[in-house]
């Protein structure tokens, strides 16, 4: 919030050499006039005016204005806070008769008199309203920035420090206004993929239920469901680092991904193409020779849902398909073709089942 008070260039005396007081007046109120005043300085900007005569006031004012180096814009707010002083000041009219030269030769002091009361009541007030506008920007800093995907669509944002995140359906990220400032710290839950903006001082820090990632500058998705049994970690590019909430940590290379187990607190790495990780993205599927079990938990993940498929040997067939801009009923319809099972959508949100009649059981 940008304030605008009627102050001028303080100078006390005519002389063409100004003193090292006089240079320290004009600095404070340079920096005031624009609004990068410190606390300390402020203060003893109001000190130094409040100490100042009516008349010292007066000729300041004066010769400001004559040198149209005030600016004409008050803050609203605390020019109501002076409207009762300045009644006050102009209910007491004198009662002796003026001829014009004299009405002509007061108007000067009379304006000069009340600008001085103005400008002093300003400065009063003005501390009451630093601090008011500091305590509001720290409760403002404080406040959260909420971002979401509804279940079925998709969100790309990018951060304050320039990081960019594309969030899948259904993803949760939280961030305080200040994030950038001090720290780039966030919590998420859901599926995104980072790309990371580089800033050495400040690390990039990512909490969630079960685990938090710290990186530099990096591209990388996560996908943490909190109602998932395992979340997981791959990195693309640059390096990361996950702990746990029982303190294990390890660290990711390109082309490495880490899955943690939920119930068990186990930590698994391997080595990935990126493919699975990566395919709801660019709304791709894409299987070669995978087994039809990670075929569903990908199908799950992409399309966030709960498929409960019946047990048998099908589950170990290997499977290899492309599919592009696809609905979750047509890849079902697909697989359905294949192996013959029949799919059953429950009542609860999200849930569906693959089973097979007991004759046709594989």
């Amino acid at each position: 919030i940008k304030t605008y008070v009627i102050l001028p260039i303080l100078s006390r005396h005519s002389c063409k050499k100004r003193s090292m007081e006089q240079n320290r007046i004009d600095k404070l109120l340079a920096d005031y006039l624009a609004d990068t005043i410190s606390e300390k300085d402020f203060l003893e900007m109001r000190s130094r005016v409040n100490q100042m005569t009516d008349d010292e006031l007066a000729t300041i004012l004066h010769k400001a204005w004559m040198e149209n180096k005030v600016s004409k814009e008050i803050f609203k707010a605390k020019a109501v806070l002076l409207i009762p002083r300045i009644k006050k000041e102009l209910s007491h009219p004198t009662n002796t008769p003026l001829s014009i030269k004299e009405k002509t030769s007061s108007l000067w002091p009379s304006f000069v008199k009340y600008a001085a009361v103005i400008a002093v009541a300003i400065l009063s007030a003005s501390t009451l309203y630093f601090y008011q506008e500091q305590s509001m920007i720290e409760e403002m800093m404080a406040q959260e920035v909420i971002f979401s995907s509804p279940t079925g669509q998709r969100a790309n944002l990018i951060l304050p420090d320039g990081t960019e995140v594309n969030l899948n359906s259904h993803s949760i990220l939280k961030y305080k206004q200040n994030f950038g400032k001090e720290n780039r710290e966030l919590s998420f839950t859901g599926e995104a993929f980072f790309k990371v903006a580089k800033d050495e001082s400040k690390p990039f820090i990512i909490h969630s239920k079960e685990l938090k990632i710290r990186v530099l500058g990096t591209k990388f998705n996560f996908y943490n469901y909190d109602s998932e049994e395992y979340a997981e970690v791959a990195l693309v590019e640059g390096r990361l680092q996950v702990n746990t909430n029982d303190n294990q940590s390890v660290q990711l290379l390109p082309n490495e991904k880490l899955t943690f187990e939920k119930k068990t607190n186990k930590l698994i790495k391997t080595h990935t193409t990126l493919v699975t990780e990566l395919g709801w993205k660019k709304s791709q599927l894409e299987f070669e020779e995978t087994p039809l079990r990670e075929v569903i938990k990908t199908i799950e993940r992409c399309y966030h849902v709960q498929i409960i498929a019946e047990e048998g040997k099908w589950l170990d067939d290997h499977y290899s398909a492309i599919y592009k801009d696809i609905s979750l009923d047509e890849i079902l319809e697909i697989l359905q073709i294949h192996y013959h099972f029949n799919i059953k959508k429950s009542e609860e949100i999200n849930k569906i089942y693959l089973t097979f009649n007991k004759k046709s059981s594989l």
